[in-house]
């Protein structure tokens, strides 16, 4: 079988999948990885249980003092870890949060060492195409970050309860109905964004893997 011209292998193809695991393993292991996974964990996460209940959280707190802002706000954090959440909707937030804040952290690996590299090269007086092509991996991880983002937003809320961000989109396009087809898109959405998330972190864990290991041969050899 072929896929672009080249010949499809399934044992390679799962070869990547173990290098990538591999690669977001061994992120896992750099403070930088925390230093922007957790934030982004926390940020993006307590957003998404925010706009669980649609708009709602939203025409809450602008009737709402400060006060009533900040325990708004707070009650959603808590949601993120499960708390007062409906299981299945909890599920979807906190996986999409951790996928997300996950393909940050290790963008944030790869950018440090590409602008390194970018560094060593100017320092080796390399022409200036070569520098400029140093964030292009990173740039794209961003790239697909924005979408699944979009996308994850775009489809939050609870179908279910009539709550899903899309339903007055889509009601004021059909006349009846438009829960259920909210609630049909909304999950459309949701899966395509979690489907974006893995693939995107495969990419960027295989690069990361590289990088990682490359890294601590070059080490090594300095080393020895």
């Amino acid at each position: 079988m072929k896929r672009g011209g080249k010949k499809f292998s399934f044992r390679k193809w799962c070869d990547d999948w173990a290098l990538s695991l591999k690669g977001v393993l061994l992120a896992t292991k750099s403070p930088r990885f925390w230093a922007f996974f957790v934030p982004v964990f926390i940020i993006f996460g307590t957003l998404l249980d925010l706009l669980s209940g649609g708009l709602a959280a939203f025409s809450l707190m602008g009737a709402s003092d400060l006060g009533g802002v900040l325990k708004i706000i707070f009650d959603s954090f808590l949601g993120l870890f499960g708390i007062n959440k409906n299981f299945l909707d909890w599920l979807l937030i906190f996986g999409i949060a951790i996928l997300q804040a996950a393909l940050i952290g290790i963008i944030a690996i790869i950018w440090r060492h590409n602008k390194d590299q970018a560094a060593k090269r100017k320092r080796q007086r390399q022409t200036e195409k070569l520098d400029n092509v140093a964030g292009s991996e990173a740039a794209t991880g961003l790239q697909n970050s924005g979408i699944i983002a979009g996308l994850a937003i775009l489809g939050s809320g609870c179908p279910t309860c009539g709550t899903a961000l899309l339903t007055p989109i889509i009601g004021a396009v059909f006349s009846g109905g438009s829960v259920a087809i909210a609630g049909t898109v909304s999950g459309i959405i949701t899966a395509l964004a979690i489907i974006i998330a893995i693939f995107a972190l495969r990419r960027v864990g295989l690069d990361v893997y590289a990088i990682i290991v490359s890294k601590r041969m070059e080490e090594k050899n300095d080393r020895n």
